[in-house]
């Protein structure tokens, strides 16, 4: 048997303390689901594909659920999930956008990456941006960069 996503029921932690975040704000301003979603993503991300917790605002005349939903995935990509869970189809190519790959992050993957193949220097500089690339510490970090850069795409 293959577990093929771990979905993070973030609200079902907010039921239980009674809390609820606003359209303005995401789900890591809160400090006690913050807590668990990081142990989350310490115990499950290495090895698994464990998505986002639901963005449950939608549609408006404002673009405050836009936002907040961009700025949530985010947050949500830079803790180590992958993907997001969804509730209404207006929020489908928000997400798709969101997790295209940045196209800095894209080539430093490749740069990660082929360091393994054709370099004796497993460190070195980006070519396109002011960090460091390292092959131990980097390598995970580059993979999953280039299996979401195949199915979301690179940002230009």
């Amino acid at each position: 048997n293959y577990v093929l996503n771990v979905r993070v029921g973030a609200n079902d932690f907010c039921k239980n303390l009674g809390v609820r975040h606003n359209v303005y704000e995401t789900i890591y301003e809160i400090s006690a689901i913050n807590s668990v979603l990081g142990d989350i993503a310490t115990c499950f991300s290495a090895d698994y594909v464990v998505s986002g917790p639901v963005w449950e605002y939608f549609l408006g005349n404002d673009n405050l659920w836009i936002e907040g939903l961009e700025k949530e995935i985010r947050l949500d990509r830079i803790n180590g999930f992958i993907g997001k869970t969804l509730i209404h189809p207006s929020q489908i190519p928000i997400a798709n956008e969101a997790f295209k790959v940045d196209n800095n992050d894209y080539n430093d993957a490749l740069n990660v990456i082929d360091m393994k193949n054709n370099s004796q220097l497993l460190v070195g500089r980006s070519k396109t941006s002011n960090r460091m690339n390292e092959y131990k510490t980097h390598n995970l970090w580059a993979q999953k960069t280039l299996i979401l850069a195949e199915i979301y795409g690179v940002k230009n």
